[in-house]
């Protein structure tokens, strides 16, 4: 059984460490019995464009010595108890289909996304006059000119539009093409921000909707639970002198 963990934007990286540190210390999933799942495999996939985010990098890090020290005490088997018994593994480590390429990473790839300005994402300079005004309508200046390698800064609408490239990524084709009937979807996002706000919602919606995509084994990961942890705020920014 494969557990997929999609943590999305800062949230579900910060999350995600606090999981790797429990598998670290021992701690493994139970099932309805009160027993270890057995035969688990975590496979994380962080969505986040903003690759500068310290929580991501850490995260990041924090996955690779996981796995580097897992595959060194155990190799392959699933069937171990104590210090970082649970598997975890990348999406390409799994793959069946070599026709798909994606890289050997935790991270989805969004290089589409954050290497520009959403205006120049949603095509806004050659738009005709009418449809000009309605993209100015639904989203402010400075949301046009937003940088989307820094994420969607709190604009779940520039998210939502941006995130629907994810259906058509080899990362979504992979993960469908290695889900099998009986693996787990879980999501972990916050509610208040961008990335987190937009992603979760366009992920189950792109999950739910498989069936009419051009994937191979698109049918199954539709019709499984698909569970999630939604952040509430947790924080405030403290607003400076000339916005009080």
């Amino acid at each position: 059984m494969r557990l997929f963990i999609f943590a999305i934007g800062g949230t579900g990286s910060r999350v995600l460490k606090s999981l790797i540190m429990l598998s670290a210390a021992g701690v493994r999933p139970l099932d309805e019995n009160g027993k270890p799942v057995p035969n688990l495999e975590l496979v994380p996939i962080i969505i986040d464009p903003h690759k500068a985010n310290e929580d991501l990098k850490r995260t990041e890090a924090l996955l690779n010595s996981y796995r580097m020290i897992r595959n060194r005490l155990y190799g392959n088997r699933t069937d171990v108890d104590g210090f970082f018994a649970n598997r975890i593994v990348t999406l390409r480590e799994i793959m069946r289909d070599s026709s798909i390429q994606i890289n050997d990473t935790f991270i989805f790839n969004l290089s589409a996304v954050e290497q520009n300005k959403f205006r120049d994402f949603i095509g806004y300079d050659t738009m005709n006059e009418a449809n000009q005004a309605l993209a100015s309508l639904l989203f402010s200046d400075e949301q046009l000119e937003n940088k989307m390698n820094i994420g969607f800064v709190g604009s779940p609408n520039i998210g939502s539009v941006a995130l629907n490239e994810i259906k058509d990524s080899n990362e979504f084709k992979a993960f469908a093409n290695v889900f099998n009937q009986g693996d787990r979807i879980f999501f972990i996002s916050s509610i208040f921000g961008g990335t987190g706000a937009a992603g979760f919602p366009i992920m189950v919606k792109t999950i739910r909707q498989a069936a009419n995509l051009d994937i191979n084994n698109r049918d199954v990961p539709r019709r499984e639970p698909i569970g999630a942890l939604t952040v509430l705020p947790y924080f405030n920014l403290e607003l400076g002198e000339d916005h009080r």
